[in-house]
């Protein structure tokens, strides 16, 4: 019995107004209920660090929009976690408030760890946080948080968590070729004691070390056996080599030959086969030579490794021992006749007669050759012919008988 009254459903209100003295009016209003306009917000309310969203409700024809962001669009893009809300406002001012959370998921960590400098011939564990759920896909195609690589490259991989996510690292491999390492010098010695200097080639920024504990480039040694070396470089990368030094025993150096000749005689003067070189002081190179003259012969034996022995032998030249016959070479028949040589101490003797004596005895005609030996053996042969004249006739005639 007011005069309002709040109404909240549709239909026709009518009111009866009476005044004093009894006079009244009846008068009525319709009220029509129009619907609230759809508000609905559609959109991807889990965003990854990074993305945007576009939040939207739907479009109808004389609609007004009011975001809380503050736009009037029936769409919007945020990127930002919180409630967004949006006031949908129809022709006859009736409006709809809607609203929506938005989650901001963080990135899944993506880091790789190993090793990124590699030495030729080594391999490195490349590996990413484990987090249970997490999925990982590396470039190489493996799906487990760890590789192993062995090669120069650039390795990604992509961590996606339960949210769908996802972060992407990458890390480049580089692959170091290892230090030259070569042992040069003399690898032979000719004695013990002898010194010798080993080096591997100088770089700067390199190190090296010894089986000797040395650490030079380079070592002095004089005893046989295996030396090695260990080359680092910048990088870590090393490298080993070695050599063997081998000590060769004094080669053998003794001439064989006949060194005592008779003049007119040669010898063969040899040292044992097998050397690198020889060099005579004729300037042969063989390991034999004939001589044929007195004085002393020197060879160099040279063998592996450089090593050399020097001997010598002196060869000596024996003159022939003189050899002439004296006697009588023209007997008359029934003569004899001694002939000789001369007698030399140490000397022998040999007739064809067959005596041993320097002089002998003849009385038939003939060649008398006598070869006549010394004390080293060397020999002449002379000979003279002996010639047996026949006596001459001798016969007496006459008358042998006489009278008196």
């Amino acid at each position: 019995m007011t005069n309002c009254i709040t109404v909240s459903m549709a239909g026709t209100y009518s009111v009866t107004v009476t005044y004093l003295g009894g006079c009244f009016s009846v008068c009525s209003e319709e009220v029509t209920l129009n619907p609230l306009p759809q508000c609905t917000i559609t959109g991807d309310m889990s965003l990854c660090e990074g993305e945007s969203s576009e939040l939207c409700t739907p479009l109808v024809v004389g609609n007004t929009y009011e975001w809380s962001t503050g736009e009037t669009s029936n769409c919007i893009t945020v990127d930002m976690p919180g409630i967004y809300s949006v006031t949908v406002t129809d022709p006859n001012g009736c409006f709809s408030v809607c609203s929506e959370e938005v989650i901001l998921n963080p990135l899944p960590q993506c880091t790789i760890t190993g090793d990124f400098s590699l030495c030729e011939g080594e391999s490195s564990e490349l590996c990413t946080p484990l987090v249970v759920g997490n999925t990982y896909e590396w470039s190489t195609g493996e799906t487990s948080n760890c590789i192993t690589v062995d090669m120069p490259g650039i390795y990604s991989v992509t961590v996606t968590d339960p949210n769908g996510c996802f972060s992407v690292c990458s890390e480049e491999v580089v692959l170091n070729p290892l230090p030259q390492c070569e042992i040069t010098g003399d690898l032979f010695l000719c004695e013990e004691g002898q010194l010798t200097e080993l080096c591997t080639p100088f770089v700067t920024g390199y190190t090296y070390e010894w089986s000797t504990g040395e650490t030079s480039n380079c070592v002095t040694v004089s005893m046989a056996g295996i030396y090695s070396v260990t080359v680092t470089d910048q990088e870590g990368c090393f490298s080993i080599c070695s050599a063997t030094v081998t000590v060769n025993p004094p080669p053998v150096c003794t001439i064989a030959g006949d060194n005592t000749l008779c003049e007119g005689e040669s010898t063969q003067l040899c040292v044992p086969a097998g050397a690198e070189s020889y060099l005579w002081s004729t300037g042969a190179m063989t390991n034999c030579i004939t001589v044929s003259m007195a004085g002393t012969y020197s060879v160099t034996v040279t063998y592996l490794g450089g090593c050399f022995s020097v001997c010598s032998e002196e060869v000596i030249l024996n003159p022939l021992p003189q050899c002439t016959i004296t006697g009588d070479f023209s007997l008359c028949e029934g003569e004899s006749s001694e002939l000789c040589t001369p007698l030399v101490a140490g000397n022998t003797y040999e007739w064809s007669t067959g005596e041993t004596s320097n002089c002998i005895t003849v009385d038939m005609p003939g060649f008398t050759p006598s070869p006549s030996l010394t004390l080293n053996g060397c020999f002449s042969v002379c000979s003279e012919e002996v010639i047996l004249n026949l006596l001459p006739q001798c016969t007496i005639t006459g008358d042998f008988s006489l009278r008196g």
